[in-house]
């Protein structure tokens, strides 16, 4: 665990996830160079709560620091912000690939390997790359399913009758959820996909800030084109208030890139204004994620719709999870009132 330096910040702990193993690379050496290494709370403008983190975090010392860029002595490649490179693989089709990111950093304390019979040379390794931060979002699918095989919801306490088993649908919905946007411009992009994993948002606890609070629908299912749900979502109006859907297509012939069941996310506003999933008016048909982000929600009842626009005859049943996320009045599992 690394501490913040400061009367103000002193013993103030990194969330998980929430620094990459390079950035605490460059601060330990930061710190045995006798630098003053400071982090920077910032207001997260989602859940109105304060973290430290090295996304939005500013490094001062009593050198001269570029702060635009930052070498780092083990790999001897710039870092554009002092953040780790990372891989972009984008979808031909445009389709949001990566769906979130994670650390693609680990330092670790490695011998040099030679049997000599004399005593190993001590060093360190750094990887990059892929096979750094997927076992980041595995170890944090755990911990999301963990949550609710514990029985963690909806009280953000265990209580062992609320378990349950989440399906892969409800854990990717749950992780995207919680992201953070990297993109200044839209709420994901082709490059971050939905933005920075961060469990810490994605899993409220009990003491946690009263403001953030979860509902989902786990394993609801469509059974034939055309079907609808929609629920209800009573928004507080004091933090964001964040929606997303996800279900598990069914595989399409090779090569052909296009859902085999499309399922669509629509909300209605109380002022009746229509938003839909991913930003995607009328419906998004290239993927089977869809989230909508509203920072600044009125208060009042938002309507939420799920429908069935399109189920292939031989592909149905169409299971599907929904999670709703931030400013909300209850901790209740969202039920469903109205069914076409």
């Amino acid at each position: 665990m690394l501490f913040a330096l400061g009367d103000e910040l002193a013993n103030s702990s990194i969330p998980l996830m929430g620094l990459s193993g390079l950035h605490g690379s460059q601060l330990m050496d930061m710190f045995a160079n006798g630098w003053n290494v400071t982090l920077t709370s910032y207001q997260d403008p989602y859940s109105n709560a304060m973290w430290f983190s090295s996304y939005g975090a500013t490094l001062s010392s009593n050198r001269s620091v570029a702060q635009t860029q930052v070498w780092d002595p083990h790999s001897r490649l710039p870092r554009e912000g002092g953040t780790a490179p990372h891989c972009v693989f984008q979808a031909a089709d445009v389709r949001i690939k990566p769906e979130v990111m994670a650390p693609g950093a680990l330092l670790s304390a490695h011998a040099s390997g030679g049997y000599t019979g004399r005593m190993d040379r001590c060093a360190a390794s750094l990887n990059l790359g892929t096979s750094m931060s997927c076992p980041s979002v595995a170890g944090a699918a755990t911990l999301v399913r963990q949550y609710f095989t514990d029985g963690y919801y909806p009280t953000g306490a265990r209580v062992r009758s609320d378990a349950f088993n989440p399906s892969a649908s409800l854990l990717r919905a749950m992780l995207v959820a919680g992201t953070t946007n990297m993109s200044s411009l839209t709420p994901y992009d082709v490059r971050h996909g939905f933005g920075f994993v961060d469990i810490g948002r994605s899993l409220p606890l009990r003491g946690g800030p009263p403001t953030w609070k979860l509902q989902v629908v786990n394993r609801a299912v469509f059974s034939r084109p055309g079907q609808s749900h929609t629920y209800r979502v009573r928004a507080t109006g004091r933090s964001a208030l964040i929606i997303t859907l996800a279900y598990m297509d069914w595989p399409a012939f090779p090569g052909v890139a296009t859902l085999v069941n499309d399922l669509d996310l629509k909300v209605t506003a109380p002022n009746g204004a229509v938003l839909w999933g991913n930003d995607f008016e009328g419906g998004d048909f290239m993927n089977n994620i869809e989230k909508l982000v509203i920072p600044y929600p009125r208060a009042g009842v938002y309507t939420v719709q799920v429908s069935a626009y399109y189920l292939f005859i031989t592909a149905r049943p169409q299971p599907y999870s929904l999670v709703v996320l931030g400013g909300v009045n209850t901790t209740r599992t969202l039920n469903r009132v109205a069914r076409h």
